[in-house]
């Protein structure tokens, strides 16, 4: 007979292991917590387990994205010192959208850093930045760059017909994502790496007395052929 978990989280709120066989085979995969509702995250902020997931990170049956995310130009801040520009600018494939802000550290050396994605790296004056999130590069002009100068970029995501039908692992576990589940905490959270299980048992009532919620007919319908997690009833 399995054996049903009782799992306690941090802020004492109880949840029911949904995994009643084998779980093999954690994936850490992004998840942008914006994207999930009140029923997946908590009231204390903290992840639901039973919360089945797409390979990018979604709920099953909500747009899919994907492509190369759209930069818009630079924005110097009026106070800047230096009169230097950025351009070559492109986004990342199936980024989010986002600001991401270029902050001088000396007149060569700017901090890269995205409102969703955080800290990205440094940029070297007159050379190419070349990340997985962003591209560009910086040009010095008659006056040099000061600390604190600073330009401010736009990246919106680009979105493809489609939907996220498969769903490729489950959470397992509670664990802290956002401070609580109100939008703007949800919002500010940005993308998380979240661990899920994607082969193994669960059990469908447990699952969904954890969420509080049923699961959707496009999330039934997500756990048949090709996925490798068994709802059992």
């Amino acid at each position: 007979m399995p054996t049903i978990r009782r799992q306690i989280n941090a802020a004492g709120s109880g949840y029911m292991s949904p995994f009643v066989g084998p779980a093999e085979h954690p994936v850490q995969i992004p998840v942008n917590i914006a994207n999930l509702t009140a029923f997946e995250v908590d009231s204390n902020g903290y992840i639901v387990p039973g919360t089945p997931l797409t390979v990018a990170g979604a709920l099953v049956g909500t747009a899919a994205t994907g492509g190369t995310s759209t930069a818009g130009a630079a924005t110097a801040e009026n106070a800047n010192v230096g009169n230097g520009t950025v351009g070559t600018i492109t986004g990342s494939v199936g980024g989010p959208s986002e600001i991401i802000t270029l902050r001088a550290t000396s007149a060569t050396n700017f901090d890269v850093t995205g409102s969703q994605t955080g800290y990205i790296g440094n940029a070297t004056v007159g050379t190419p930045f070349v990340n997985a999130h962003i591209n560009l590069t910086i040009t010095a002009g008659g006056t040099a760059f000061a600390v604190g100068d600073r330009f401010d970029i736009l990246l919106t995501a680009a979105a493809v017909g489609g939907t996220n039908s498969l769903v490729f692992g489950v959470v397992p576990e509670s664990v802290r994502v956002a401070a609580s589940n109100a939008t703007a905490d949800m919002t500010a959270a940005g993308t998380v790496d979240l661990a899920v299980i994607v082969i193994g048992v669960i059990n469908r009532h447990i699952a969904e007395a954890n969420l509080g919620r049923a699961y959707t007919a496009a999330e039934l319908a997500g756990f048949g052929p090709g996925c490798r997690v068994i709802m059992a009833q």
